[in-house]
C-alpha cells in the first residue's frame, strides 16, 4: 500500500514538474522576437489567464478551480505548437540556449544585406 502511494506520488510530481515547464515554455514563447503574432497572443492569453485573479472558474475551489488553468496551458501548448517553428521552439524549451537570434528575419533583406544562413 505504501509502495503505491510512493509512485503516485513521484507521477503526480513530475506531472507538475512538467506543467511547470510549460508554463515557462509559454512564458518564453511570448517573449520571443521571432515567434509568429498568433502564437505570441496564444501565449500572452494564456499567461494573463493563469495569473489573472478574474477567471471562469476560481482557483480556490478545490479540483475544477485548478483543472481549468490545466486545460487553458494544455489547448494554448497545442496551438502555439502548430504554429510555431521547430527552431523557436527547441530555444524556449532550452533556456541555456536562448539567443533570441532571428534566422529568418526580413530587416537584413528589407535593408540590402545579406541575410543570415540558419544554424544547423
Amino acid at each position: 500500500m505504501a509502495a503505491l502511494s510512493r509512485d503516485r506520488m513521484r507521477r503526480y510530481g513530475k506531472a507538475v514538474a512538467g506543467l511547470a515547464g510549460n508554463a515557462k515554455f509559454v512564458f518564453r514563447i511570448l517573449k520571443h522576437p521571432c515567434a509568429p503574432w498568433s502564437a505570441r497572443i496564444v501565449a500572452g492569453c494564456s499567461t494573463a489567464y493563469l495569473i489573472s485573479p478574474v477567471q471562469l472558474i476560481p482557483s480556490f475551489i478545490p479540483i475544477i478551480g485548478q483543472l481549468d488553468d490545466v486545460l487553458v496551458l494544455y489547448l494554448g501548448m497545442k496551438f502555439i505548437n502548430a504554429v510555431t517553428p521547430g527552431w523557436i521552439r527547441e530555444e524556449c524549451v532550452d533556456a541555456d540556449r536562448l539567443s533570441w537570434s532571428c534566422r529568418h528575419s526580413l530587416l537584413p533583406s528589407v535593408l540590402g544585406l545579406e541575410a543570415q544562413k540558419p544554424r544547423v
